[in-house]
């Protein structure tokens, strides 16, 4: 026991000398395959050694603390727990190794030691160091699941690792290619990543392995869940009349539990009365509608979806060829008395209406026969004056290409008197601005007529105060009135007399009805005053209510009074007929100026209102309005005639004596 124990204490101590390189001895190398044997050699054992079996040979590994084998004599070996069935000597002190590990890779030194003669520690350390490098094929450690399922739009990572000798290269492919990093997918050290997974990401993806004793590879497949693909989207057709309409519709989607729904317009087709018993939604998504009349013509639209987000849709048109027909005929048709009226055909065809016949009381209608009837565009019959040729009962017959259904029901023409008005709205209405305005109209017939109303253009002078020249005129200057002023009266015109109060005017001759006109400040908020306007006059009164730049007289009238002062002393006293204006403020109007609160109504406006006068007595009648743009163009006229008379008044001015005049300009701008 004493040798055996003397062995261990040297075993204990010995492992580091052959990986440290002590330079005692040379290390040698052997390679190996997983699953295969090799022989580390040993030869401090020869023939005739071994055959005294008195010698004790030992294999230690590098790192382990006792032996692996022990082999004494004739006895049974003792072996390692991981190397039990798999080790024995051989050809002297050579160890065998069998069905070879990964693992069993490392260093390995053989010891032998003579029983029958005298060794130190140094003599049972000679042993050789031999390094045993096993070689392996690839093998994964680890792999993604065979399956994923991904939502759209969110990150995917799948990695793999693996295991060899030599370490194997890990490559991911797709297709049979290899899947390089970019914008929206990363690969490194055997994992890969997907930003953002896309439709079009699901597939085959592999895992490959690789070294010079072989690869392995590992599949996993991805599916993308999300709303449909449409593959094959329906397509426009032409069908005729009875016959039978097929859509295609075909998606594509995970999960797969597709459900087509089919439209016409905005409805379910299995909502439409006219269409629940002939429309079929195939399995695949098709649709199916038979014995296609006129109305199934239209839009229709495939949706698929599987209840995740927004599903698709794909629209394609259904159209139906067939012969002109007559829709509703109604049964009577009534025609004004003594007016133009229409016999309509209501009709639909596709292809286009080519033509339609008429029978009046079941005779072909000549229209040739009838003065001022004529056929519309769309087939109806124009009646220029209703009268008792057009009572009768007619009939339609349309016409395409296709042909034609057949003639339409009879409808019977009766002549009725055309509405009248019972009561009729004023030619003028005045109303304060927020306050409510009433215009009545009312009107009977048989049948009861519809009344409806619209606003017809702009009125008066707001056509054409929105022109740039009246924007840009303002007149500042007065006109030198010559002629003697006259009194201007109250008013007998009850629209006049609502306004009495604010007027101390008359002409010579009373005017029995005169237009009334109305002038107001909206933007200053001055004053407003009632003015007599004559509608086909010339000149505007508007652009001559003006004072006299020249500080002279001016006479002042209201209510029976009257007041007076001389400009200038050594001047001519001039009353003016002149108008008190209102404070009030009324915008109610349609024709807007802007004046002083005070102004002098002078001759020369008198006696352009005097002509007026004296040709509504020569014609007997009132003429009509003038347009707004002769209108525009005559108070131009005004203006540019003012302007020469006011620049005489300047003159004028300057010969008089050198005594200073107040020059006022009171300014009237039209807005």
């Amino acid at each position: 026991l004493g040798w055996l124990m003397r062995g261990l204490l040297v075993l204990v101590k010995s492992p580091c000398a052959g990986p440290a390189g002590n330079g005692q001895v040379e290390s040698q190398a052997v390679v190996g395959r997983v699953g295969e044997s090799v022989i580390l050699g040993c030869d401090l054992l020869n023939a005739e050694e071994a055959r005294s079996h008195l010698y004790v040979i030992e294999w230690v590994r590098f790192g382990f603390l006792l032996p692996i084998f022990i082999k004494f004599g004739l006895y049974s070996p003792r072996v390692d727990p991981e190397f039990v069935g798999r080790v024995r000597i051989q050809e002297g002190a050579s160890l065998r190794i069998d069905l070879l590990r990964a693992e069993d890779q490392g260093w390995y030194e053989c010891r032998v030691l003579f029983l029958d003669r005298h060794s130190n520690d140094d003599e049972f350390q000679n042993g050789t160091w031999t390094h045993l490098t096993v070689n392996s094929a690839p093998t994964f450690l680890g792999t993604p699941p065979a399956l994923v399922e991904v939502p759209e739009k969110e990150p995917l990572s799948l990695t793999c690792s693996a295991i060899g000798n030599p370490q194997p290269v890990i490559v991911w492919k797709r297709n049979d290619r290899a899947i390089e990093s970019g914008d929206k997918v990363q690969v490194s050290n055997g994992t890969l990543r997907i930003t953002s997974v896309e439709r079009a990401s699901a597939g085959i993806y592999t895992c490959h392995a690789s070294s010079k004793e072989g690869s392995v590879i590992h599949t996993t497949r991805l599916l993308v869940q999300g709303s449909p693909v449409i593959v094959v989207p329906p397509q426009n057709i032409t069908v005729n009349i009875t016959q039978d309409a097929f859509l295609a519709c075909q998606a594509e989607a995970y999960p797969g539990n597709l459900t087509y729904s089919w439209f016409q317009g905005s409805s379910n087709v299995y909502h439409l009365s006219h269409l629940q018993s002939r429309v079929r939604v195939l399995v695949d998504g098709s649709l199916l509608l038979q014995k296609t009349t006129p109305d199934d013509a239209g839009k229709y639209t495939c949706v698929p979806s599987n209840g995740l987000w927004k599903p698709p849709s794909a629209s394609a048109f259904i159209t139906v060829l067939y012969p002109a027909q007559v829709t509703t005929m109604p049964p009577e048709t009534l025609l004004p008395k003594g007016m133009q009226g229409m016999i309509q055909c209501p009709t639909k065809a596709n292809p286009p209406l080519l033509s339609i016949s008429w029978t009046k009381d079941g005779h072909p209608l000549k229209l040739d026969k009838f003065p001022g009837w004529s056929m519309a565009p769309d087939g109806s019959i124009v009646i220029a004056t209703g009268n008792d040729d057009a009572l009768g009962l007619y009939t339609c017959t349309p016409y395409n290409s296709y042909g034609t259904a057949g003639a339409s029901a009879p409808t019977r023409v009766l002549l009725k008197d055309p509405p009248m008005f019972t009561t009729r709205p004023k030619e003028e209405y005045f109303q304060e601005v927020g306050r409510e305005l009433v215009i009545p109209c009312a009107a009977q017939g048989d049948p009861p007529p519809m009344v409806t109303w619209t606003k017809v253009g702009g009125l008066g002078i707001l056509q054409y105060l929105s022109l740039p020249f009246f924007k840009e005129m303002s007149v500042d200057g007065d006109w030198p009135p010559r002629e003697e002023p006259c009194y201007l009266g109250p008013s007998s015109d009850p629209l006049l007399a609502k306004d009495q109060s604010n007027w101390a005017l008359s002409l010579p001759g009373q005017p029995l009805s005169l237009l009334r006109g109305s002038l107001t400040s909206q933007s200053s908020g001055r004053g407003s005053v009632s003015f007599l306007r004559p509608p086909s006059l010339a000149l505007s009164l508007g652009g001559t209510y003006l004072s006299s730049p020249l500080g002279e007289t001016e006479g002042w009238q209201s209510e029976g009074e009257s007041r007076g002062s001389m400009a200038e002393e050594g001047m001519p006293r001039k009353e003016l007929a002149v108008a008190t204006v209102s404070k009030r403020r009324n915008t109610s109007v349609d024709e807007n100026y802007e004046w002083d609160s005070e102004f002098a109504l002078e001759s020369d406006i008198l006696d352009a209102l005097q002509l007026y006068l004296d040709a509504l007595e020569a014609s007997g009648s009132p003429q009509a309005l003038a347009s707004p743009e002769v209108r525009c163009m005559a108070l131009r006229e005004e203006f540019l005639a003012y302007r020469r008379r006011r620049e005489v008044a300047k003159q004028r001015r300057q010969r008089m004596s050198s005594h200073s005049y107040d020059e006022r300009f009171e300014q009237a701008t039209l807005l």
